[in-house]
């Protein structure tokens, strides 16, 4: 089994199913980490159709920063850790550097290095869990561009983020209209 899997696909695309049907298949204990907040009642109605939708037995940790961290602290016992998603993580970790810098729209410098420590932390924790990762993300290359500075912001960490994860993914898919291409089987990495 591939030690890192990145899932990644549109809105709406099947991507979050696919990646739950691939953490059930080996079977053994399974950590879903959940980086969606409750921010309004459309968020928590996706939240909950998502928790409806997984096996009883998971186990759920509900962390919106310092993912890699708190995985970390959550001990070693799972045989799969499906991490929903890259996205979300990312516009947390933009909105909490927003807020500190009062408001305004972080620097690329600044966003790419608090994202940077977010990556590492997680290949921290994936590398010495001993678990098959799935991590979802969201494919923002095809797309429509962001109408604010802070979308674009965004957009760019996120696809770098991408990027950096795709590298060091062993399987890759891109799922389209609930259909998932390996996209490391049939495509070539751009230099």
């Amino acid at each position: 089994m591939p030690s890192l899997v990145l899932v990644t696909g549109g809105s709406r695309s099947g991507k979050s199913r696919f990646a739950e049907q691939l953490a059930a298949e080996p079977g053994g204990p399974v950590l879903y980490v959940a980086t969606a907040s409750r921010t309004d009642e459309e968020a928590a109605r996706r939240i909950d159709a998502h928790r409806a939708r997984r096996p009883a037995d998971w186990e759920t940790l509900e962390v919106g920063e310092r993912v890699g961290i708190a995985i970390g602290q959550h001990g070693g016992r799972f045989h799969s850790i499906l991490l929903e998603d890259v996205g979300l993580l990312i516009s947390n970790v933009l909105a909490a550097l927003s807020n500190e810098l009062a408001m305004e729209v972080p620097s690329e410098d600044a966003s790419l290095a608090r994202v940077r420590a977010e990556l590492d932390a997680l290949e921290g924790a994936r590398s010495g869990s001993g678990a098959r990762w799935i991590v979802v993300t969201q494919e923002v290359g095809m797309g429509l561009v962001a109408l604010t500075p802070l979308g674009r912001r965004f957009q760019d960490v996120l696809g770098w983020a991408n990027q950096q994860l795709a590298q060091r993914a062993d399987a890759l898919y891109l799922v389209v209209a609930g259909h998932a291409i390996d996209v490391k089987r049939l495509g070539r990495r751009v230099e």
